[in-house]
């Protein structure tokens, strides 16, 4: 995390020195997740065993009452994809 203190990145521009500040952030931020996740694992795992629900034959479930069941975001995005790799 502490690799990018104090170094001097040369830009061309403002714009352009606010990108590579963004993208730095960006990587001290997925850097701090990434950290957290490794070290809360095994937590995390079973918050979300906890909360979801299985049928008969131990498959994970949604139920149609669900507000996530109704939910088409990932559909959406998912039939972009599709539609924007041909």
């Amino acid at each position: 995390m502490g690799d990018n203190k104090g170094k001097k990145i040369n830009c061309d521009n403002s714009a352009q020195e606010g990108k590579v500040e963004d993208m730095l952030a960006n990587t001290v931020d997925k850097n701090m997740l990434s950290d957290f996740i490794n070290k809360n694992k095994a937590k995390i795992y079973e918050a979300a065993r906890n909360d979801t629900k299985y049928n008969t034959e131990g498959k994970a479930t949604i139920s149609r009452n669900d507000e996530w069941f109704k939910e088409d975001e990932w559909d959406n995005l998912y039939k972009k994809g599709i539609t924007e790799k041909k």
